[in-house]
């Protein structure tokens, strides 16, 4: 386009260049060629409205375009905007919940610990009953081979005080009577006194407790005076564990007080 203008102006300043001096020497004649100028004008016109209209055109899509361009873009940033705002949001809940399982976990920890302490402490106090109930057995079984051992001894001892109370009882007078007390029995003495007396047969009698050991309780009469020699009698039986030194000297110191 700027090459045709630039054509067109030179093919109309050439003429008007040679014309202008010494009009009085031009022909009479002069064809200026007007509809090829007007031809000319008219397509350069054409042209130039064309290319107006076109690059018009050509503008408005571009900015048509470019909107559009704008608008897009504008929709895409705040999209992106939002989706940031979303993921910021997920992001706080995501550490909230980190958060709250971090300390859940902590705690879960801490709940472990104790139960394990708990454990621990019920484990040693488990082996602690195991070893007294041990302990407790094997003393039950030795308290079982003592009483056994001891029940053997009393059956035995027994039988012998059985026959020394019959030697006893025919000879000297002696026999042994329950007390409804467990583990305590009564010996009875009974002894004549002389014919002159109104009444010639006398009985004395004393306890025997074995439940704690060999102790003499009960005197009848009472042996206040001759309380020494009965502890020594019955701290002789727990030593010697025969019934015949008792009997023997708790007669003797019947005899004395009835002074037989």
């Amino acid at each position: 386009m700027s090459t045709m203008t630039l054509d067109l102006t030179t093919s109309l300043r050439a003429p008007l260049q040679t014309t202008k001096p010494q009009t009085a020497t031009l022909p009479s004649t002069l064809d200026f060629d007007f509809d090829s100028l007007r031809n000319a004008m008219s397509t350069f016109t054409a042209r130039f409205d064309d290319y107006i209209k076109r690059s018009r055109a050509q503008l408005l899509q571009d900015r048509t375009e470019h909107r559009h361009a704008l608008f897009k873009l504008s929709e895409q940033t705040h999209q992106t905007e939002s989706q940031i705002q979303r993921l910021e949001r997920e992001m706080q809940n995501h550490d909230g919940v980190v958060k709250s399982q971090e300390s859940e976990i902590e705690t879960m920890k801490r709940e472990v610990e104790d139960a394990a302490s708990v454990r621990d402490q019920k484990k040693e106090a488990v082996e602690g009953l195991r070893n007294k109930e041990r302990d407790a057995r094997r003393l039950l079984t030795d308290a079982k081979a003592r009483s056994k051992q001891k029940k053997e001894w009393l059956d035995g001892q027994r039988a012998q005080d059985v026959k020394e109370l019959a030697f006893w009882e025919d000879v000297l007078g002696v026999r042994m009577e329950g007390t409804g007390r467990e583990d305590v029995v009564r010996f009875v003495f009974v002894f004549e006194g002389p014919a002159q007396r109104a009444s010639r047969v006398r009985e004395a009698s004393f306890e025997l407790n074995m439940g704690r050991g060999y102790v003499v309780e009960g005197c009848e009469p009472p042996l206040g005076e001759w309380w020494g020699d009965v502890q020594r009698l019955g701290r002789a039986m727990e030593d010697s564990e025969e019934l015949s030194g008792l009997l023997k000297g708790m007669r003797n110191l019947f005899i004395k007080k009835l002074c037989l």
